[in-house]
């Protein structure tokens, strides 16, 4: 988890070269709309029913989580600390079992620009992640590849040179 927290460090700090904080903040409200849609499509929630899922929720909370450190890291451009990333929690019996739709609105309670609650907009992410996970067991490593190949993409985009 290490390597990917370090790899959007990187190219968060590319990103603030070319947007200002405020559009990243932008593109994180942007990923809890698109995972909002999923988690509507899977949940059948009435008028979603005929909607076919793009990435479902657990391609979209990837996306959410990498959007939330990037937020982190324009907030605080440090070096995350051990407990910090020990915070950042992939399975909670409390949110295995919760709707993730109570998750999403607590997601919405959390987003304000002025408060640094990045670090748990990134831990209910990987919540929603582990709900849906058809192999609970493996549910993170799930993610940490996911992670990767998404990474690998906006690493591909940006031409960012790979170590």
């Amino acid at each position: 988890m290490k390597e990917i927290i370090e790899k959007i460090k990187e190219l968060t700090a590319n990103d603030l070269k070319h947007k200002t904080k405020e559009e990243l903040f932008l593109s994180l409200i942007e990923e809890i709309g698109e995972l909002s849609k999923e988690i509507l499509i899977a949940e059948k929630v009435y008028g979603n029913t005929y909607k076919k899922p793009d990435e479902g929720p657990t391609g979209e909370s990837v996306d959410l989580f990498i959007c939330a450190i990037a937020m982190q890291f324009a907030t605080e451009n440090r070096d995350l600390e051990q407990w910090e990333m020990d915070k950042i929690t992939f399975h909670n019996s409390f949110y295995s079992t919760t709707n993730p739709i109570y998750i999403i609105n607590m997601i919405a309670e959390l987003l304000n620009p002025n408060e640094n609650n990045y670090l748990k907009i990134a831990s209910l992410s990987c919540a929603i992640h582990y709900y849906y996970s058809e192999d609970k067991h493996n549910s993170k490593q799930e993610f940490i590849n996911y992670c990767n190949k998404k990474l690998d993409k906006w690493i591909e985009k940006t031409n960012i040179k790979k170590d």
